[in-house]
């Protein structure tokens, strides 16, 4: 499978999904409504065939959903059969976290509140860099995601103080 970081992936489905806590009829209805109106946004090995994406999206819920030993044991196998997944660079973390917000912002709310240092340590972050707000600007405008202060206030993400609160919102909102 080709990694493309500004796609969504079926690993970026299910975490939403893990993350929402939607019934299983809702998912289903995301899953078909991703499929047909968001098709162009999927990694391209999934546009094709809804019934291999969605298997794969309840795969990857299923691995979510398992415990340590089990997830343990699943790993080595995965290792035996040496068709492992290609490792992602460090900044996918950040990719995949705001794939999952675009997610959560088009299915479940119309705003994302956070703590800027919660997000940046979420995402595997202590200190900001000036690659690193590059990289979070060019992930925000990928995935048509802007960034406000307080009363809807865009901000300069390179500017403003760790303790902030930032909403996170689609660009078309």
């Amino acid at each position: 499978m080709r990694y493309t970081k500004y796609k969504w992936t079926p690993s970026d489905i299910a975490s939403y999904f893990q993350l929402a806590n939607l019934p299983h009829q809702r998912e289903n209805d995301i899953l078909c409504n991703l499929f047909q109106d968001h098709n162009d946004e999927l990694i391209a090995d999934y546009r094709n065939d809804f019934l291999k994406f969605r298997t794969k999206v309840r795969q990857c819920i299923s691995y979510c959903e398992l415990n340590d030993s089990e997830f343990m044991e699943i790993q080595k196998l995965m290792q035996e059969m040496t068709s492992q997944r290609p490792e992602k660079e460090d900044s996918d973390c950040l990719y995949s976290y705001f794939k999952v917000i675009k997610l959560f912002l088009l299915y479940s709310a119309s705003s994302y509140r956070i703590k800027f240092r919660t997000l940046l340590k979420q995402c595997g972050y202590q200190r900001r860099s000036q690659i690193l707000i590059e990289n979070m600007n060019r992930a925000f405008s990928a995935l048509g995601l802007q960034v406000f202060l307080k009363n809807r206030v865009p901000c300069n993400l390179s500017e403003i103080k760790l303790d902030r609160w930032i909403t996170i919102r689609l660009k078309n909102q």
